[in-house]
This record gives structure tokens, C-alpha cells and sequence, in this order.
């Protein structure tokens, strides 16, 4: 009802939906649905047959907030510009602009797990919707604190492919002096990189 509520769009959890609060507070919900824009004509902008957070409780207070799992299965979300008017993802959600300004990441997620997710984005500028398949998107915590990253999907039938590295995870936390190294691949274009961001707040000195 809250979401419903402060967005103007029916949200429903029509499966389990459990909640396991401690120090670390675990979400199930499955069969989640967000209905579209009243213009639109898919139903649901999106919809998930499974998702699962794990929280680190305290995080919540004292920030930023750190989320120890993500799963998600079966997923689909439908993103469309129309030729006039906003697009169906703006919503009239209030935002707080007297926060100051953040020297680090708001939201860091020790471990995604992402299963089947299709992602279709229509707009007056294209001639045919772009439609990304997630076949899976992995990110785990090493022992030596970086985020192993690894991406498998086709975007119009091309081939997406992405393997990497970021961290560290102290590093993350504070916005300051972590690197990523990954190697993607588009189809027939490959590319490999490697750097250094100094200040995710206030770049001065990235090396890429």
C-alpha cells in the first residue's frame, strides 16, 4: 500500500512474502508486480517471479547501506519514452536535497545473483525496441575483498559478455582510491581496461 501510495501505480506482492528481521534481516517476496503508466500498454512495468535481500540491519542507520545478498529470478521490465510527455519511470517520488553530499557509495551489494531478467526499451527515436536478455549477472566477495563480476547475455541477439574485478570492498565504502579491471565483450568488439578512481565524489586523478 506505501508504494502504491507514494507512487500512483498498483504494487502487489501476489506469492510468499516473508520477512526475518535481526542482524542481518532477510526479504523474500515472489511474484512481485509494478503497474505500468495509465498511457502504456503493457500492464506491468515490471514484474519478478523471485527476489531475496539480505541487510546488513545496522547499515540502515548508519550507512550507506550495505546489501549482503540480491537475488533476483525471472524478471521483466518494460522502459518506455513516448513522444511527448515523461517517460513511464517517472514517478513522483520526493527526494531529499538538503542531504549533504556523499563521499562514498549510498547502496553496496556484497553478492548479486540475477536469473533470467529481459529488459525491452522502447523510444520515438528508435526504429524497434532494444531488448536486453540477462541470461545470469554474477557478483561475489573474495576473501581478499574484491567483487568478481560476470555477465551473460545478448542485446538484439548480440552476444554481451563481461568479466572483471573491482574493489576493494574498504575502498567501496569510502568512495576513495578503488580500481576495476574487465574484459566485455559486444558482439564482434571486444575491450579490455583496467584503472583507479581517486574520489567518486570529487574526481581529480582517475587513471584509466
Amino acid at each position: 500500500r506505501l508504494v502504491s501510495e507514494q507512487t500512483g501505480r498498483a504494487f502487489s506482492i501476489d506469492g510468499n512474502f516473508s520477512v526475518d528481521a535481526g542482524r542481518r534481516s532477510t526479504i523474500i517476496a515472489e511474484n512481485l508486480r509494478f503497474e505500468n503508466a495509465e498511457w502504456a500498454t503493457d500492464d506491468d512495468m515490471a514484474s519478478v517471479s523471485r527476489i531475496e535481500v539480505r541487510i546488513d540491519t545496522w547499515s540502515l542507520f548508519s550507512g550507506p547501506v550495505v546489501i549482503e545478498l540480491l537475488s533476483v529470478d525471472d524478471a521483466v521490465v518494460r522502459l518506455t519514452r513516448p513522444a511527448d510527455g515523461d517517460p513511464n519511470w517517472a514517478l513522483p517520488v520526493e527526494t531529499d536535497e538538503s542531504a549533504g553530499e556523499s563521499a562514498g557509495l549510498d547502496i553496496l551489494i556484497r553478492q548479486i545473483d540475477v536469473d533470467q531478467l529481459n529488459l525491452r526499451f522502447e523510444s520515438p527515436d528508435r526504429d524497434r525496441p532494444l531488448n536486453l536478455d540477462v541470461e545470469y549477472f554474477r557478483q561475489s566477495h573474495r576473501e581478499d575483498a574484491f567483487l568478481d563480476l560476470a555477465l551473460r547475455a545478448t542485446l538484439d541477439g548480440r552476444r554481451v559478455a563481461i568479466d572483471g574485478e573491482v574493489g576493494t570492498w574498504d575502498a567501496l565504502l569510502s568512495g576513495r582510491d578503488f580500481s576495476f579491471d574487465m574484459d566485455a565483450v559486444l558482439d564482434t568488439f571486444e575491450l579490455t581496461g583496467k584503472g583507479r578512481i581517486d574520489d567518486l565524489a570529487n574526481l581529480r586523478r582517475p587513471q584509466i
